[in-house]
């Protein structure tokens, strides 16, 4: 799975015909019907409205439901779709709104994941045994540090449990 990962992470994009699936890279204009305030930060206004803009087909979204609203386009086509913006948005005035996009695709990209002798190029290594090697040398690591980590939480929460409730003396407190 990790030698999948890293193929796929260290992959490139590449042109393709026909419609983007999910996953694929698009490069649009679009623009939104949202009445930009005249102080308007330069991301709120890449939010409503760019050129030559990369949106990506996967979570998270660019922009909410440019997924499912552009999964099948096509290159040369024009697309309209309207996002609904949550209060979780990172753009206060978008907060709770919903915007009417018009979208122009003007090319679809795929990732190409590499072969093991592309990755090995890639990463500077000899042999696809040497890097499963080092990728197991490093789950073992994470998996130990994990189990440690989970052994002090249970040792701090018995030791709280057992403290009970203490005044601490305003010196310390201050410190």
């Amino acid at each position: 799975e990790r030698l999948d990962m890293y193929r796929s992470m260290y992959g490139s994009y590449a042109d393709v015909e026909g419609a983007a699936q999910e996953e694929d890279m698009l490069t649009v204009d679009y623009k939104g019907d949202f009445e930009l305030p005249e102080d308007a930060s330069a991301s709120l206004k890449r939010q409503v409205e760019a050129t030559d803009a990369f949106m990506w087909l996967n979570d998270p979204e660019n922009i909410p439901g440019c997924i499912k609203a552009l999964t099948g386009a096509e290159v040369g086509k024009e697309y309209s779709f309207t996002a609904n913006f949550g209060e979780d948005c990172g753009e206060d005035a978008l907060k709770g709104k919903s915007v009417n996009y018009k979208v122009n695709v003007i090319a679809v990209q795929r990732r190409k994941e590499l072969t093991d002798a592309e990755l090995l190029e890639k990463i500077k290594m000899d042999s696809i045994d040497e890097l499963r090697k080092v990728i197991s040398q490093g789950l073992e690591r994470d998996s130990e540090a994990k189990r440690r980590q989970e052994a002090a939480e249970a040792v701090f929460k018995k030791l709280d449990e057992a403290a009970g409730e203490f005044d601490m003396p305003p010196a310390l407190l201050d410190s």
